[in-house]
């Protein structure tokens, strides 16, 4: 094995005139530097098409009460109790289950306790839920509106061990100015942080 390198020879062959390259090499390599761009630009483009579809067909499991937001739940907050069953969806009420339904009441909780029932033609808007301070209690405040006349009500409901004990209906106005104040009187009395 040689180690002694010939400097002159380096220096030489550093600074020596490459033979020039023809034009057709220059066009083959800009149209394949064009091909290898176009192809990861339509790759990139999928990729993302695909992100965005995964996201937006995620969303309506995340986000399927409107603007539900759950009292007690965050740092700090103590954690609810199992025994409550949570119904985290709503549904449109069956034929059925309509004819169960108490007048006037536009969203209640089935026997079964799985999602809310709304009466069809109405929305809701927001709900609330609180988890009582004796850990086996829920409640919820729920805002719904009727599709047709943008008519608003409240709705509480307490739910204890699987089964409804109290269903309360208001309209704006009566005796709350907006749905925060009543959410405050109903939910943050009953237990929340």
């Amino acid at each position: 094995m040689k180690t002694e390198i010939d400097w002159g020879h380096e220096l030489d062959r550093s600074f020596a005139i490459e033979e020039p390259i023809a034009v057709e090499r220059y066009v083959a390599r800009g149209h394949r530097a064009l091909r290898h761009r176009r192809t990861f630009t339509t790759i990139a483009a999928a990729a993302t098409l695909v992100a965005a579809t995964m996201t937006w067909a995620a969303l309506p499991a995340l986000y399927s009460s409107g603007d539900s937001v759950v009292a007690g739940e965050g740092p700090g907050a103590s954690p609810a109790s199992s025994d409550v069953a949570r119904p985290s969806r709503f549904r449109t009420a069956s034929p059925q289950e309509l004819e169960r339904m108490p007048d006037g009441v536009p969203v209640t909780l089935p026997e079964s306790g799985d999602a809310f029932i709304v009466r069809p033609g109405w929305r809701v808007d927001r709900s609330i839920e609180s988890i009582g301070e004796a850990g086996w209690t829920a409640r919820w405040a729920i805002q719904v509106v009727q599709e047709r006349s943008e008519t608003e009500r409240w709705v509480t409901i307490d739910w204890l061990a699987q089964e409804t004990v109290a269903l309360n209906v208001e309209a704006p106005g009566q005796r709350y100015a907006d749905f925060e104040e009543f959410v405050a009187d109903v939910i943050t009395d009953f237990g929340a942080p």
